[in-house]
């Protein structure tokens, strides 16, 4: 009894992989220039450094690793809104599709031919 595989052959889902590849950088930078377009900024919120009096309170409790964290968490936060949103967007848009394009790369190297003998022959 012949075992087929299922799915299809590797140069076809490189293909596709890297038809994903390009949907995702085109996607990605229509969504971005999309989102820059309407985006509105808000007011900067106050930078943690300039308040010293707050900056001094979480060090004190915390101590400077949660500074680090505190500053950290709204750097991170910054990303998800306005203009900042768009070049968010177009980064992880650039990211998927080299992710993609890796992959599709991969599928095209050979694999190293089976050696003699089954499997559980080995020790």
């Amino acid at each position: 009894m012949a075992v087929h595989a299922s799915g299809p052959a590797p140069a076809q889902l490189a293909k596709n992989l890297r038809r994903a590849a390009l949907a995702s950088v085109v996607g990605g930078t229509l969504a971005a220039a999309l989102i820059y377009w309407r985006a509105v900024n808000r007011l900067p919120e106050p930078d943690l450094a300039a308040d010293r009096g707050y900056a001094f309170a979480l060090a004190r409790i915390g101590g400077n690793a949660a500074l680090h964290i505190a500053q950290f968490d709204r750097w991170f936060a910054s990303l998800w809104h306005g203009t900042a949103l768009a070049g968010t967007v177009a980064v992880l848009g650039l990211l998927l599709a080299a992710l993609c394009w890796w992959l599709a790369e991969l599928l095209g190297y050979p694999l190293p031919p089976e050696e003699a003998g089954a499997a559980g022959d080995r020790p």
